[in-house]
């Protein structure tokens, strides 16, 4: 019982640390859709402001990938986390 928790709480302890330590870059994404906002607004705002209406393909890269497999892979831990902690809590009954 006392292995279970001590693996649990190194694991939140770890998932704690990631979220302190990861660092957001200087350009994100919110500040480039805010970025490509004004430089459109700027455009449609000048007299005889052209337009180009370009179809862009949005292709899903490889970080893409890898975040939505990791995603899946930290949700379905914590699925088992909370699952485990519930069946402790329910044997201790």
């Amino acid at each position: 019982m006392k292995k279970i928790i001590s693996i649990m709480f190194l694991f939140f302890f770890i998932l704690l640390l990631g979220v302190f330590f990861g660092t957001e870059n200087n350009q994100t994404k919110a500040d480039e859709i805010k970025d490509k906002i004004e430089m459109f607004e700027g455009q449609i705002s000048t007299p005889n402001g052209i337009i180009n209406n370009e179809q862009i393909d949005v292709k899903p890269n490889i970080g893409n990938q890898v975040a939505k497999k990791g995603e899946k892979i930290v949700y379905s831990l914590l699925d088992h986390v909370l699952e485990t902690i519930k069946n402790i809590l329910e044997s201790d009954k």
